[in-house]
């Protein structure tokens, strides 16, 4: 049996998955925002426009879960897209 690749038509074609892990804090008494990255297991801050980039480009999203500490409401999110 022949296991050539004869969807591609032999075309060497390889997507990488990539995740990035957001969170937006969100403090329930005054309502301002805070949008985070995860850098090398710290979160760093970025602006909601470079959050909103983030979750535009993305093909899906893991991981959505709300946490809830000291009347600050932290939305986190995991976005994965191939390239």
């Amino acid at each position: 049996m022949d296991q050539r690749n004869t969807t591609n038509e032999g075309a060497n074609i390889m997507a990488t998955r990539y995740r990035a892990d957001l969170c937006e804090s969100v403090n329930e008494k005054t309502g301002a925002s805070r949008y985070y990255l995860a850098k090398c297991g710290t979160y760093q801050r970025i602006t909601r426009r470079e959050h909103d980039k983030w979750l535009t480009q993305a093909d899906t999203y893991e991981n959505l879960f709300v946490r809830t500490v000291r009347g600050v409401k932290r939305f986190y999110t995991t976005v994965v897209w191939e390239e």
